[in-house]
């Protein structure tokens, strides 16, 4: 019985920094490299879902104080937002804070 065998490209991190031939070596076998050739079939895909969570669980960054204000919204918005779980209010804050990231980025081109 024959063992196929695979490539495997062993990297080691060291202090050292490369070359300029190393550097450009590795970036012409980077160039070739073929990335739809890369196994991806052992890591779990990850969804919208996922990516929201950790939108909101790590972002790490000091976020500006919270002010309490009283504030109207319609009875259905806040109804879809209460059935989403606790946190509701913090949840509310995430989008308009999206809202006003996605406006200054748009205003700022």
């Amino acid at each position: 019985m024959s063992k196929k065998k695979t490539a495997t490209t062993r990297f080691t991190l060291d202090a050292t920094p490369l070359s300029a031939g190393q550097t450009k070596a590795l970036e012409q076998r980077l160039a070739k490299a073929d990335a739809n050739a890369i196994n991806y079939s052992d890591v779990p895909e990850l969804g919208d879902e996922w990516f929201l969570r950790a939108a909101r669980e790590g972002n790490l960054a000091v976020q500006p104080a919270k002010k309490p204000i009283s504030i109207k919204l319609d009875e259905d918005v806040l109804n879809y937002f209460k059935s989403e779980g606790s946190r509701y209010q913090t949840h509310i804050n995430a989008v308009l804070r999206a809202y006003v990231q996605a406006q200054q980025l748009v205003r700022s081109n």
